[in-house]
């Protein structure tokens, strides 16, 4: 399936004929536009502290890489899919018990889809991961 191709706005104000657009593929969004309603406040929290440790690791590789630019993407990318890999293996796990439930399973699922999307779009540029959170396109602002 196609990505669908987001056109943001450049700046807080609309860009002449003559601006170009940014545009960004976000796999996620382009099937959910909508937000989340089984996302409750307990999924609320849990992920915001994932984007939050997140981002902390961000600034440190910001701060920490030498060569400076966006040459900290790579090693954040290769942190994400850690992070990925584990939280597949948790779902994985949790499916396997008889008691778990709808809400574990989506809660997961949420989780795999913040990792994936990091990675989508940060590869794009981070100036595309950029125009995303600034249209909330993100899971973590509660869209499915």
């Amino acid at each position: 399936m196609s990505s669908r191709k987001w056109v943001i706005e450049c700046g807080e104000r609309l860009p002449t004929q003559s601006e170009s657009f940014r545009e960004y593929s976000n796999s996620i969004v382009h099937r959910h536009q909508t937000l989340d309603v089984e996302q409750d406040a307990d999924m609320y929290t849990k992920e915001h502290e994932i984007w939050s440790e997140c981002a902390l690791k961000k600034l440190e590789l910001q701060r920490t890489t030498q060569m400076g630019g966006e040459h900290w993407v790579e090693p954040y990318l290769i942190y994400v899919e850690g992070l990925q890999r584990v939280a597949l293996n948790q779902a994985l796990q949790s499916l396997q018990r008889p008691d778990c439930g709808s809400w574990e399973t989506h809660f997961h699922r949420r989780i795999i889809a913040f990792y994936h999307q990091e990675d989508e779009l940060l590869r794009q540029g981070e100036n595309i991961w950029d125009a995303a959170q600034a249209d909330e396109a993100l899971v973590m602002y509660g869209r499915r």
